[in-house]
């Protein structure tokens, strides 16, 4: 009997997507990764005219136009027994009407909540079975509830260099960040925080960076902190981010102003302390100086990249 033969079509999103990729491979599934981001360039001032008029009247770009006519081209030939389709937002109508006919099972992974990026609905009449790792949608519109998965637990260590780690992109969690940043000073807490921006900012406590940084690169920097902080952008999200799972893979403690986490399984007091940025924060010292508690293995399973995969595509 032939491999299940799969397709992941994703923006690179940091790479995260390589994980389960990486991991179908080595189960011996015939699986491909193909990034939708792919590069495009105006060629004058008359094309970004009629890039305008193609968003304003067609609701497309020539950039998506660019882009489906390079997926047509490579999946031309193709026939997959499943498809996942992460963020296709980014696609127009016309390649999921020409990705639906390449399988009998077309899967949608909304990466954003629904009032983040309401577009996301569009592609619903494109496909079969649909993932979200918003609660409030997957109630709302019936969807399948998962939330990210662990991506690697290869990098647990007791050595650490601080006591937190932040990084994130340059948004209204900016602020947040530093009044947990003036707390950490103020208690004489470690710590390295590094935020992606186009420019520096008023704060010199934080790194900035302008192109993306490897996921490894990431997890080698957080395996040296003992908490790992997670910002929520209040108001649009309150699925867990990846950064939850990337701490509970590898044993680190966090600290997150996602209030939702409290209702997970694995929420623990010992390992999550939940604060409110609008209010006084207070960090407890029994919290940073106490030992990670192990999570029961079993619930720790339901958030493997193996579990994951199996779910997503109806591998057991």
């Amino acid at each position: 009997m032939n491999p299940k033969k799969i397709l992941i079509l994703t923006p690179y999103t940091n790479g995260y997507l390589e994980y389960p990729y990486s991991y179908l491979k080595n189960k011996g599934y015939d699986v491909k990764l193909f990034y939708i981001s792919i590069p495009y360039k105006y060629k004058n001032i008359l094309h970004k005219i009629v890039n305008i008029y193609y968003k304003l009247v067609h609701k497309s770009s020539l950039r998506k136009i660019h882009r489906d006519k390079v997926i047509k081209q490579e999946l031309k030939n193709e026939k997959f027994d499943s498809i996942l389709c992460v963020r296709g937002e980014f696609l127009n109508k016309d390649s999921h009407e020409f990705i639906r006919q390449k399988t009998n099972d077309y899967i949608a992974y909304f990466y954003d909540g629904l009032e983040r990026v309401p577009r996301q609905k569009e592609i619903i009449p494109y496909c079969d079975r649909f993932f979200t790792y918003e609660k409030k949608d997957a109630n709302k519109l019936n969807y399948n509830f998962i939330t990210n998965f662990i991506p690697s637990m290869n990098y647990k260590s007791n050595e650490y260099k601080y006591h937190f780690y932040f990084i994130g992109s340059y948004d209204k969690r900016f602020y947040d960040l530093k009044k947990i940043l003036d707390y950490l000073d103020e208690n004489n807490y470690s710590y390295k925080a590094k935020i992606k921006s186009k420019r520096k900012r008023d704060d010199s406590r934080i790194e900035y960076f302008q192109d993306n940084i490897p996921i490894q690169t990431i997890f080698e920097e957080s395996k040296h902190a003992k908490i790992i902080i997670d910002l929520q952008r209040r108001n649009e999200q309150s699925g867990l981010t990846f950064r939850v799972f990337e701490a509970i893979g590898n044993e680190k403690k966090i600290l997150t102003t996602n209030k939702d986490i409290t209702s997970y399984d694995f929420y623990d007091t010992n390992n999550i302390l939940y604060i409110d940025p609008e209010k006084n924060i207070n960090i407890p010292k029994e919290f940073v100086e106490s030992n990670f508690k192990p999570i029961d293995e079993k619930i720790v399973y339901k958030y493997t990249l193996e579990n994951w995969c199996n779910t997503i595509f109806n591998l057991k």
